[in-house]
């Protein structure tokens, strides 16, 4: 019944004998439709609006158009009409291509005829679901059953109808009704068993409607209506628009809408009409009421909204009065005053009454209108104060005024264009004495609980003042003097709790607490449509509504640090944005603009909560997730690589209203609350690899978010190297590598230990047996008295003792780090050849690469090499009886090769007394790896060649 009270308020509007205009919204391609041609309407169980074209579909949430994946298997894609079966699956019926189902985001085909695409069977006007198992499917050629995968033929006794098939309907007990080219046909169910009759004819039927057991036919002759199929079986109509060619019947909510030459409406039986003068559409050929009682049009000119229970606009441009209405109000008869550039004018039930002279004194500009608290009605005008009466107009003062406060004593009071305050009560008025004034057009006036005046200016700000008894004293100042910018002043008032608000030309408004310095600043940066705020209103539910250049906003008295603004929507095709007055009654909201004034219902926004988020497109780095269901309210959890980071979700709230929604959105994994208020749809993230889950809600006017929200859980995988994996592999590498240091530590401490053990064991094999050898060859000397044979035991320990600090030089040398590179050693084998050599009067020369002078060498390599060396040029001065010996060193790629040769005697390599100098070599040779090749024939001399690689 609520819909049906709000109907006829709204109808009552419209019978008023003076200029109105319903809010029709048109939208076209330039809105996004892909064409403006609309053939089919309906909506889901979304609340999505489908809209059919001839050449495809849009989807529409009431903010914007989108064409989902449609596509036509031949020709363009002409879409027919519309069908939601039982279980709220959409089908979309066409020209040539058959039937679509949409399912899980995706559309199927279904042809009639798949092999012939070009068959008039695949032009599908009609369907219905006939039961849980099958779908009547009504064709250009046929009419079809349907199981939801195949078509069969519908067989049917009697009479053969000839299609097409342009209509289908389902009665109570099973039969149909049948719409075709040469009238109706009934097909009665009996037994199962469905035979055919023709029952009206020739008639040309435009549409078919069954309301419970009604029956209303749409015909050239007009609307035929039937209380049941008996009566239609009987012949025996009701006529609506006798005469008249209807076009198409449809009923929605227990009313019936017809189309002809214009729009019809049976409502409580009384027949209403929408007119094209109150912007009403032609050229419309379907209509569909949706869930939310909005009335939408499909004309060939485009897509056209009726928001029937929301406010009628009264156009004043024909009118005598200026139709620029400045302000307005409300008397305690419910007439509406309005004031303008030439005067007033009076809006009762009926008819509008001007006020342009008074006494033959033209009114001229109407600053303000105000009912006192006794009821009066008073104006500020260039002629003077007015009072307004039911019988006409009276002056009060003949002082021109530009703002009027009444105070809680009843004081009234006024301000001019140069700054002067005046009170009035009781027809007595006084001007009020300022400790400081200014002549600046005064636009804002308050008196608050603590008897403090304020005075808004124009172009100064706002000045508080202390009142004694006829002097008002300066406490404080709001302007750009003490850092409150751009404070100019164009409207004010007081809220319920006694605070004092001013409305500025470019800055929003201030709100000031009157007991404390606390205020409060509202602007565009908080959701205002604009920063110029023409007037302030409030009603009892502690609601504040704000005119401003861009609309009227509301939001609550209680809200002021964080307000969650709302817009009324006006959807008006001739732009009423631009509202200068706005006054808040009781059931209504009453908006003065440029062009007339409006009455908006109040209940049909301060009743609303939000709707449902849905998500309209993903994309991640850039790119459109192909998966991804358009209008989904939770996308499947994605797991994501961790290069896959940037997240974009662009998401709505299905609005088909146009109004202001709030949004607000929380990512668990990231923030710690949800968001403040916003009206942006689109978030987009970069993210380091965790675990989300986004959730996004509207927000209603309360700032409530009562809805559940739309969810998307994502987790973004870590890189492989921050994987748990990935770490146990490093520490099992790195704890191999502590073993590897480990043991190379433990190796190279057995290798110090060794060298260490040698260098003891040479100490202790030469040099302890040589001077063991000295002490005793000492003890004999000394015992001896025979001097030659001392003499020789002498000599003997001279040797011994060069030997000993010989072999102590060479372990000094292995060891001392400082000759750890390949020169060093170079030259001391030079320099032990020059020794022996010189000493046994042998030629030799000596040839090394340079590269192998900067080469460093381990101790142990650097000791074998060298003590090969010194065996080798030992042995050569001993056994070889050669005049000349040739020291090659060559160093290429890491390795050394060392050739010594001499032209001596040589020697037997396969003797069985070979010395212990060449086993000694060999031996030092395989410890550092080295490749040792002795080359030697008796006679022919000796050729010793050492490869290794350097260490």
């Amino acid at each position: 019944m609520r819909n049906l009270i709000i109907y006829s308020l709204f109808f009552l509007f419209v019978t008023i004998g003076f200029g109105q205009q319903l809010p029709f919204k048109t939208f076209t391609t330039q809105d996004g439709l892909i064409h403006s041609n609309i053939t089919a309407l309906a909506e889901d169980s979304k609340g999505l609006l489908w809209i059919g074209t001839p050449f495809g579909l849009n989807w529409f949430d009431g903010n914007r158009f989108y064409e989902p994946p449609l596509k036509a298997h031949t020709g363009q894609l002409f879409i027919t009409k519309f069908y939601k079966d039982p279980n709220g699956s959409m089908w979309v019926l066409t020209f040539y291509n058959g039937i679509y189902k949409f399912s899980e985001g995706q559309f199927l085909n279904f042809l009639p005829e798949p092999l012939t695409l070009a068959s008039n069977s695949n032009n599908v006007f009609d369907m219905l679901q006939y039961s849980s198992q099958r779908y009547v499917v009504a064709t250009d050629k046929d009419l079809l059953w349907f199981n939801g995968t195949s078509f069969s033929p519908f067989i049917y006794e009697g009479s053969q109808i000839k299609g097409p098939f342009n209509f289908v309907e389902k009665l109570k007990d099973g039969s149909m009704l049948i719409g075709v080219d040469q009238g109706l046909c009934y097909l009665k169910l009996e037994k199962g068993i469905f035979s055919s009759q023709m029952i009206l004819g020739p008639h040309i039927i435009n549409g078919i409607a069954v309301e419970s057991q009604a029956i209303y036919l749409a015909t050239a002759q007009g609307i035929y209506t039937y209380k049941t199929i008996y009566d239609l079986l009987q012949n025996k109509p009701k006529i609506f628009l006798k005469d008249t060619n209807v076009n198409a019947v449809f009923t929605f909510k227990a009313d019936l809408w017809f189309i002809s030459d214009r729009v019809h409406r049976l409502h409580n039986n009384e027949l209403l009409h929408y007119e094209p003068h109150q912007g009403a559409p032609q050229n419309v050929s379907s209509i569909f009421v949706d869930s939310e009682s909005i009335v939408w049009f499909a004309t060939k000119n485009g897509l056209t909204r009726l928001v029937n229970e929301k406010y009628v606009f009264y156009d004043l441009n024909h009118k005598v009065t200026n139709a620029m209405t400045i302000c307005l109000g409300l008397d305690n008869e419910k007439n509406i005053w309005l004031g303008n550039y030439e005067g007033l004018a009076k809006v009762d039930s009926t008819k509008i009454t001007e006020y342009i002279f008074f006494n033959n004194e033209k009114l001229g500009y109407t600053t303000w209108i105000l009912r006192t608290k006794n009821g009066k009605m008073l104006s500020g005008t260039e002629a003077g104060v007015m009072e307004m009466g039911r019988n006409g107009l009276s002056k009060i003062t003949s002082l021109k005024t530009t703002k009027a406060f009444e105070d809680i004593d009843g004081t009234l009071w006024i301000g001019t264009s140069k700054g002067i305050i005046y009170t009035l009560k009781d027809k007595e008025i006084k001007p009020m004495a300022l400790s400081d004034t200014l002549s600046d057009y005064i636009d804002g006036i308050a008196v608050d609980r603590n008897h403090q005046l304020w005075i808004g200016y124009r172009g100064y700000g706002v000045r508080k003042f202390r009142i004694k008894k006829n002097m008002a004293y300066l406490i404080q100042e709001y302007s750009n003097a003490t850092r409150f910018k751009d404070i100019r002043v164009r409207s004010s008032s007081i809220d319920p709790q006694g605070n004092i608000l001013f409305g500025t030309r470019t800055n929003g408004i201030y709100i000031f607490d009157p007991d404390t310095d606390i205020n409060w600043h509202i602007n565009t940066s908080q959701g205002l449509s604009a920063n110029w705020v023409k007037s302030i209103s409030f009603d009892e539910k502690g609601h504040i509504y704000l005119a401003t250049n861009k609309g009227v906003n509301w939001f609550k008295t209680n809200s002021y640090g964080k307000p969650n603004i709302q817009r009324l929507s006006l959807t008006h095709d001739y732009g009423l944005d631009d509202s200068n007055d706005v006054l808040s009654d009781k059931d209504m909201i009453l908006i003065a603009n440029d062009a007339g004034f409006i009455k908006y219902q109040k209940d049909t926004i301060l009743d609303k909560k939000g709707s449902a988020v849905l998500f309209t497109q993903l994309r991640i780095n850039g790119k459109i997730d192909s998966s991804f269901v358009p209008f989904s309210q939770k996308i499947p959890t994605k797991k994501l690589a961790h290069n896959q980071n940037i997240i974009e979700i662009e998401f709505t709230a299905i609005n088909k209203r146009s109004e202001d929604i709030s949004y607000t959105y929380f990512l668990e994994g990231q923030d710690k609350d949800w968001c403040l208020p916003t009206k942006r749809n689109f978030i987009s993230y970069n993210l380091p690899p965790n675990t989300y889950t986004l959730k996004i809600k509207t927000v209603d006017q309360d700032g409530d978010m009562a809805l559940p929200p739309a969810t998307f859980g994502f987790l973004i995988s870590p890189p492989f190297w921050k994987t748990s994996w990935f770490l146990l592999i490093i520490v099992g590498l790195l704890s191999f590598g502590l073993y590897i240091l480990y043991r190379f530590r433990i190796n190279n401490l057995r290798r110090t230990y060794e060298i260490r053990r040698r260098i003891s064991n040479d100490l202790h094999d030469d040099i302890g047996s040589t001077l063991s050898s000295i002490n005793i060859l000492s003890e004999m000397a000394l015992q001896n008295r025979e001097l030659k044979t001392s003499r020789g035991m002498v000599k003997e320990i001279k040797d011994n003792t060069a030997a000993i600090m010989d072999r102590m030089d060479d372990i000094i040398w292995s060891i001392n780090p400082k000759n750890d590179q390949l020169q060093g050693l170079m030259i001391r084998i030079k320099r032990f050849a020059g020794l022996v050599f010189d000493a046994k009067g042998i030629d030799y020369s000596f040839e090394i690469q340079e590269e192998t002078n900067m080469a460093n060498l381990t101790m142990p390599y650097r000791q074998n090499v060298y003590l090969i060396f010194k065996e080798s040029i030992i042995n050569i001065a001993k056994h070889s009886c050669c005049t000349y010996v040739t020291i090659k060193i060559t160093y290429s790629k890491g390795f050394l090769m060392a050739v010594i040769t001499d032209n001596g005697i040589g020697f037997d390599l396969e003797g069985k007394f070979l010395g212990n100098g060449l086993h000694s070599i060999k031996d030092r040779a395989n410890a550092i790896h080295a490749t040792l090749n002795v080359e030697s024939k008796m006679g022919m001399g000796t050729k010793i060649t050492l490869l290794s690689k350097m260490k």
